[in-house]
Protein backbone atom coordinates (compact mmCIF):
# COMPACT_ATOMS: atom_id res chain seq x y z
CA UNK A 1 0.00 0.00 0.00
CA UNK A 2 1.18 3.50 -0.84
CA UNK A 3 0.47 7.06 0.29
CA UNK A 4 0.42 10.45 -1.40
CA UNK A 5 1.75 13.57 0.31
CA UNK A 6 0.85 17.19 -0.48
CA UNK A 7 2.76 20.25 0.71
CA UNK A 8 1.82 23.86 -0.12
CA UNK A 9 4.99 25.94 -0.26
CA UNK A 10 6.04 29.42 -1.25
CA UNK A 11 9.43 31.09 -1.36
CA UNK A 12 7.88 34.50 -0.81
CA UNK A 13 4.68 35.01 1.11
CA UNK A 14 3.01 38.37 0.35
CA UNK A 15 3.45 40.72 3.29
CA UNK A 16 0.98 43.54 2.84
CA UNK A 17 -1.23 45.23 5.38
CA UNK A 18 -2.06 43.19 8.46
CA UNK A 19 -0.02 40.19 7.31
CA UNK A 20 3.31 41.91 7.99
CA UNK A 21 3.44 40.14 11.35
CA UNK A 22 4.48 37.06 9.35
CA UNK A 23 7.63 38.72 8.00
CA UNK A 24 9.94 36.05 9.40
CA UNK A 25 8.07 33.34 7.48
CA UNK A 26 10.08 34.23 4.38
CA UNK A 27 13.41 33.93 6.19
CA UNK A 28 15.31 30.66 5.87
CA UNK A 29 12.40 29.07 3.94
CA UNK A 30 14.78 27.20 1.62
CA UNK A 31 16.70 25.76 4.57
CA UNK A 32 13.60 24.54 6.40
CA UNK A 33 12.10 23.07 3.19
CA UNK A 34 15.34 21.23 2.50
CA UNK A 35 15.53 20.02 6.10
CA UNK A 36 12.05 18.55 5.80
CA UNK A 37 12.85 16.79 2.53
CA UNK A 38 16.03 15.23 3.89
CA UNK A 39 14.31 14.13 7.09
CA UNK A 40 11.42 12.62 5.11
CA UNK A 41 13.72 10.82 2.70
CA UNK A 42 15.62 9.35 5.64
CA UNK A 43 12.69 8.47 7.90
CA UNK A 44 9.74 7.60 5.65
CA UNK A 45 9.78 4.20 3.97
CA UNK A 46 10.18 5.23 0.32
CA UNK A 47 8.70 1.95 -0.96
CA UNK A 48 5.41 3.16 0.55
CA UNK A 49 5.46 6.47 -1.34
CA UNK A 50 3.17 6.96 -4.32
CA UNK A 51 3.86 10.66 -4.89
CA UNK A 52 5.07 13.74 -3.07
CA UNK A 53 3.44 16.85 -4.52
CA UNK A 54 4.75 20.33 -3.71
CA UNK A 55 2.25 23.03 -4.67
CA UNK A 56 3.61 26.53 -5.15
CA UNK A 57 2.90 29.77 -7.07
CA UNK A 58 3.36 29.27 -10.82
CA UNK A 59 6.24 31.71 -11.02
CA UNK A 60 8.21 29.79 -8.40
CA UNK A 61 7.92 26.27 -9.83
CA UNK A 62 11.32 26.23 -11.56
CA UNK A 63 13.12 27.54 -8.48
CA UNK A 64 11.38 25.04 -6.19
CA UNK A 65 12.29 22.18 -8.53
CA UNK A 66 15.91 23.28 -8.37
CA UNK A 67 15.81 23.31 -4.56
CA UNK A 68 14.16 19.89 -4.43
CA UNK A 69 16.80 18.45 -6.77
CA UNK A 70 19.46 19.11 -4.10
CA UNK A 71 17.71 16.51 -1.91
CA UNK A 72 16.34 14.01 -4.44
CA UNK A 73 15.91 13.34 -8.15
CA UNK A 74 13.18 10.75 -7.56
CA UNK A 75 10.47 11.42 -10.20
CA UNK A 76 7.75 10.82 -7.61
CA UNK A 77 8.71 14.17 -6.05
CA UNK A 78 6.96 16.71 -8.23
CA UNK A 79 6.16 20.43 -8.24
CA UNK A 80 2.75 21.69 -9.38
CA UNK A 81 1.47 25.25 -9.77
CA UNK A 82 -1.18 26.44 -7.29
CA UNK A 83 -3.40 27.57 -10.15
CA UNK A 84 -3.45 24.02 -11.57
CA UNK A 85 -4.53 22.53 -8.25
CA UNK A 86 -6.88 25.24 -6.95
CA UNK A 87 -7.89 27.75 -9.65
CA UNK A 88 -9.65 29.91 -7.04
CA UNK A 89 -6.56 30.48 -4.93
CA UNK A 90 -5.78 33.89 -6.47
CA UNK A 91 -9.13 35.23 -5.29
CA UNK A 92 -8.52 34.24 -1.69
CA UNK A 93 -5.02 35.74 -1.79
CA UNK A 94 -6.47 38.97 -3.11
CA UNK A 95 -9.24 39.01 -0.50
CA UNK A 96 -6.55 38.61 2.21
CA UNK A 97 -9.17 38.07 4.91
CA UNK A 98 -7.86 39.08 8.36
CA UNK A 99 -4.50 39.77 6.70
CA UNK A 100 -4.05 36.01 6.34
CA UNK A 101 -4.53 35.42 2.63
CA UNK A 102 -1.58 33.05 2.44
CA UNK A 103 -2.82 31.03 5.41
CA UNK A 104 -6.25 30.58 3.84
CA UNK A 105 -4.73 29.85 0.42
CA UNK A 106 -2.69 26.91 1.68
CA UNK A 107 -5.83 25.47 3.26
CA UNK A 108 -7.66 25.77 -0.06
CA UNK A 109 -4.75 23.94 -1.73
CA UNK A 110 -4.89 21.08 0.80
CA UNK A 111 -8.59 20.55 0.17
CA UNK A 112 -8.35 20.95 -3.61
CA UNK A 113 -5.55 18.37 -3.75
CA UNK A 114 -8.13 15.58 -3.41
CA UNK A 115 -8.68 15.96 -7.18
CA UNK A 116 -5.09 15.28 -8.20
CA UNK A 117 -3.77 12.63 -5.82
CA UNK A 118 -3.54 9.06 -7.08
CA UNK A 119 -4.33 7.38 -3.78
CA UNK A 120 -7.58 7.33 -1.74
CA UNK A 121 -5.75 8.83 1.24
CA UNK A 122 -3.25 11.66 1.26
CA UNK A 123 -1.17 13.34 3.94
CA UNK A 124 -1.13 17.15 4.02
CA UNK A 125 2.08 18.78 5.22
CA UNK A 126 3.68 22.15 5.89
CA UNK A 127 7.28 23.05 5.12
CA UNK A 128 8.11 23.82 8.76
CA UNK A 129 7.71 20.18 9.79
CA UNK A 130 10.51 17.70 10.44
CA UNK A 131 10.17 13.91 10.26
CA UNK A 132 11.89 12.57 13.38
CA UNK A 133 10.98 8.89 13.51
CA UNK A 134 10.88 5.97 11.07
CA UNK A 135 7.42 5.53 9.54
CA UNK A 136 5.55 4.13 6.58
CA UNK A 137 2.05 3.40 5.31
CA UNK A 138 1.31 1.03 8.20
CA UNK A 139 2.23 3.74 10.71
CA UNK A 140 -0.72 5.85 9.61
CA UNK A 141 -3.32 3.43 8.25
CA UNK A 142 -4.30 0.16 9.92
CA UNK A 143 -7.42 -1.93 9.47
CA UNK A 144 -8.72 0.59 6.97
CA UNK A 145 -8.77 3.41 9.56
CA UNK A 146 -6.55 6.49 9.51
CA UNK A 147 -4.49 7.57 12.51
CA UNK A 148 -5.67 10.87 14.02
CA UNK A 149 -4.14 13.20 16.60
CA UNK A 150 -6.67 14.27 19.23
CA UNK A 151 -5.82 17.10 21.64
CA UNK A 152 -7.70 17.81 24.85
CA UNK A 153 -8.15 20.65 27.29
CA UNK A 154 -6.09 18.52 29.69
CA UNK A 155 -3.22 18.48 27.17
CA UNK A 156 -3.31 22.27 26.93
CA UNK A 157 -3.46 22.66 30.71
CA UNK A 158 -0.45 20.35 31.05
CA UNK A 159 1.62 22.06 28.37
CA UNK A 160 0.70 25.74 28.54
CA UNK A 161 0.40 28.43 31.17
CA UNK A 162 -3.12 28.89 32.47
CA UNK A 163 -3.95 32.07 30.58
CA UNK A 164 -2.57 30.81 27.31
CA UNK A 165 -4.29 27.41 27.61
CA UNK A 166 -7.63 29.21 27.92
CA UNK A 167 -6.79 31.39 24.92
CA UNK A 168 -5.88 28.33 22.81
CA UNK A 169 -9.13 26.60 23.72
CA UNK A 170 -11.06 29.75 22.84
CA UNK A 171 -9.41 30.15 19.43
CA UNK A 172 -9.91 26.52 18.44
CA UNK A 173 -13.50 26.54 19.67
CA UNK A 174 -14.29 29.66 17.63
CA UNK A 175 -12.79 28.15 14.48
CA UNK A 176 -14.77 24.95 14.99
CA UNK A 177 -18.05 26.84 15.46
CA UNK A 178 -17.44 29.08 12.44
CA UNK A 179 -16.60 26.08 10.27
CA UNK A 180 -19.84 24.40 11.34
CA UNK A 181 -21.79 27.57 10.54
CA UNK A 182 -20.36 27.67 7.02
CA UNK A 183 -21.29 24.01 6.59
CA UNK A 184 -24.82 24.80 7.72
CA UNK A 185 -24.49 22.36 10.61
CA UNK A 186 -25.72 22.61 14.18
CA UNK A 187 -23.19 24.46 16.35
CA UNK A 188 -25.01 23.86 19.63
CA UNK A 189 -23.46 20.44 20.18
CA UNK A 190 -19.90 21.44 19.24
CA UNK A 191 -17.36 19.66 21.46
CA UNK A 192 -15.10 22.16 23.22
CA UNK A 193 -13.21 19.58 25.30
CA UNK A 194 -11.28 17.82 22.54
CA UNK A 195 -9.80 19.08 19.28
CA UNK A 196 -8.44 17.28 16.25
CA UNK A 197 -4.75 17.80 15.63
CA UNK A 198 -3.44 19.92 12.78
CA UNK A 199 -0.90 19.31 10.01
CA UNK A 200 0.20 16.64 9.26
CA UNK A 201 -3.23 15.04 8.83
CA UNK A 202 -4.19 12.05 6.70
CA UNK A 203 -7.22 13.03 4.63
CA UNK A 204 -9.66 10.73 2.85
CA UNK A 205 -9.95 12.06 -0.70
CA UNK A 206 -13.52 10.72 -1.22
CA UNK A 207 -14.69 12.32 2.03
CA UNK A 208 -13.06 15.66 1.18
CA UNK A 209 -14.86 15.57 -2.18
CA UNK A 210 -18.17 14.75 -0.47
CA UNK A 211 -17.75 17.58 2.04
CA UNK A 212 -17.00 20.11 -0.71
CA UNK A 213 -20.03 19.00 -2.74
CA UNK A 214 -22.16 19.43 0.38
CA UNK A 215 -20.73 22.93 0.86
CA UNK A 216 -21.62 23.85 -2.73
CA UNK A 217 -25.16 22.50 -2.42
CA UNK A 218 -25.67 24.44 0.78
CA UNK A 219 -24.49 27.77 -0.67
CA UNK A 220 -25.34 27.36 -4.33
CA UNK A 221 -21.90 28.37 -5.54
CA UNK A 222 -18.39 27.00 -6.05
CA UNK A 223 -16.75 25.98 -2.77
CA UNK A 224 -13.69 28.18 -3.26
CA UNK A 225 -15.98 31.18 -3.74
CA UNK A 226 -17.84 30.27 -0.56
CA UNK A 227 -14.63 30.14 1.47
CA UNK A 228 -13.24 33.31 -0.12
CA UNK A 229 -16.31 35.16 1.15
CA UNK A 230 -15.90 33.80 4.69
CA UNK A 231 -13.28 33.99 7.43
CA UNK A 232 -12.57 32.24 10.71
CA UNK A 233 -12.75 28.74 9.20
CA UNK A 234 -10.05 26.10 8.93
CA UNK A 235 -9.78 23.21 6.50
CA UNK A 236 -9.83 20.72 9.38
CA UNK A 237 -12.78 22.45 11.03
CA UNK A 238 -14.76 22.01 7.82
CA UNK A 239 -13.61 18.47 7.08
CA UNK A 240 -13.97 17.03 10.57
CA UNK A 241 -17.09 19.08 11.25
CA UNK A 242 -18.66 17.37 8.25
CA UNK A 243 -17.53 13.90 9.34
CA UNK A 244 -18.68 14.49 12.92
CA UNK A 245 -22.08 15.69 11.76
CA UNK A 246 -22.56 12.47 9.80
CA UNK A 247 -21.17 10.29 12.60
CA UNK A 248 -18.30 9.12 10.37
CA UNK A 249 -15.18 10.28 12.21
CA UNK A 250 -14.70 7.13 14.29
CA UNK A 251 -15.46 4.98 11.25
CA UNK A 252 -12.85 6.67 9.05
CA UNK A 253 -10.30 7.39 11.79
CA UNK A 254 -8.51 5.72 14.65
CA UNK A 255 -8.29 8.52 17.26
CA UNK A 256 -5.09 8.66 19.33
CA UNK A 257 -3.35 11.09 21.66
CA UNK A 258 -1.81 14.50 21.04
CA UNK A 259 1.58 13.00 20.13
CA UNK A 260 0.43 10.30 17.70
CA UNK A 261 1.43 11.80 14.32
CA UNK A 262 2.69 15.27 15.16
CA UNK A 263 4.17 15.39 18.64
CA UNK A 264 2.55 18.43 20.23
CA UNK A 265 4.80 17.93 23.25
CA UNK A 266 8.04 18.13 21.26
CA UNK A 267 7.03 20.73 18.66
CA UNK A 268 7.94 24.40 18.71
CA UNK A 269 4.22 25.06 18.52
CA UNK A 270 4.08 28.26 20.58
CA UNK A 271 6.45 30.84 22.00
CA UNK A 272 8.58 29.50 24.85
CA UNK A 273 6.97 31.87 27.37
CA UNK A 274 3.63 30.12 26.86
CA UNK A 275 4.91 26.74 28.09
CA UNK A 276 4.86 25.63 31.71
CA UNK A 277 8.24 23.89 31.58
CA UNK A 278 11.65 24.92 30.30
CA UNK A 279 12.24 23.81 26.70
CA UNK A 280 15.85 23.16 25.72
CA UNK A 281 15.18 22.02 22.12
CA UNK A 282 18.21 19.76 22.20
CA UNK A 283 18.76 16.18 21.03
CA UNK A 284 17.13 14.70 24.14
CA UNK A 285 14.03 16.86 23.69
CA UNK A 286 13.31 15.51 20.20
CA UNK A 287 14.69 11.96 20.34
CA UNK A 288 14.43 10.72 23.94
CA UNK A 289 11.31 8.63 23.24
CA UNK A 290 9.11 7.36 20.41
CA UNK A 291 6.30 9.92 20.62
CA UNK A 292 5.30 11.35 17.27
CA UNK A 293 6.57 10.89 13.73
CA UNK A 294 6.82 14.63 13.07
CA UNK A 295 7.48 17.85 14.92
CA UNK A 296 6.68 21.39 13.84
CA UNK A 297 9.22 24.20 14.11
CA UNK A 298 6.66 26.95 13.54
CA UNK A 299 8.03 29.41 11.00
CA UNK A 300 5.75 32.25 12.12
CA UNK A 301 7.18 32.37 15.66
CA UNK A 302 9.89 35.06 15.97
CA UNK A 303 13.23 33.37 16.56
CA UNK A 304 13.79 35.49 19.67
CA UNK A 305 10.70 33.86 21.19
CA UNK A 306 11.90 30.24 21.02
CA UNK A 307 15.44 29.78 19.69
CA UNK A 308 17.82 28.61 22.46
CA UNK A 309 20.56 31.16 23.22
CA UNK A 310 23.28 28.70 22.19
CA UNK A 311 22.22 29.29 18.56
CA UNK A 312 23.04 32.44 16.66
CA UNK A 313 20.43 31.72 13.98
CA UNK A 314 17.75 29.28 12.92
CA UNK A 315 20.17 27.98 10.28
CA UNK A 316 22.47 26.72 13.03
CA UNK A 317 19.52 24.99 14.69
CA UNK A 318 18.45 23.40 11.39
CA UNK A 319 21.97 22.07 10.86
CA UNK A 320 21.91 20.39 14.27
CA UNK A 321 18.46 18.94 13.59
CA UNK A 322 19.68 17.43 10.32
CA UNK A 323 22.71 15.88 12.00
CA UNK A 324 20.54 14.41 14.76
CA UNK A 325 18.09 12.97 12.22
CA UNK A 326 20.75 11.50 9.98
CA UNK A 327 22.28 9.91 13.05
CA UNK A 328 19.09 7.90 13.59
CA UNK A 329 19.45 4.38 12.20
CA UNK A 330 16.07 4.49 10.50
CA UNK A 331 16.93 1.80 7.94
CA UNK A 332 17.54 -0.80 10.64
CA UNK A 333 14.54 -0.03 12.81
CA UNK A 334 11.13 -1.64 12.59
CA UNK A 335 8.48 0.65 11.11
CA UNK A 336 5.06 0.35 12.66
Amino acid sequence: MKLSFVMPFTLREPLTGASCWRSEVNEDCVARFTLFLRSFLHMFRQDDLCEFIVVCPAGQCAAVRDIMSTATCDPRYIVVAESDVAPGVDAILKADAEGRGGWYAQQIVKLAAHRIVKTPHYVVLDSDLVCIRPCGHASFIAGGRLLLNVESVEDYARLYTGGFASKEIGIKSERRVQSLRILGRDTGNANHATFYGETPVILSAPHVASMLRDLERSHGKDWTTVLTEQCGWTEYGLYFGYLDALGLTDTVYRPAGSDAILSLEKSVWQETSNYRSVRAYDYAHFFCDDRGYFVAIQSWIPKTSWLPPRYGSRLEFYRDMEQWIMGQTSKTLNIN
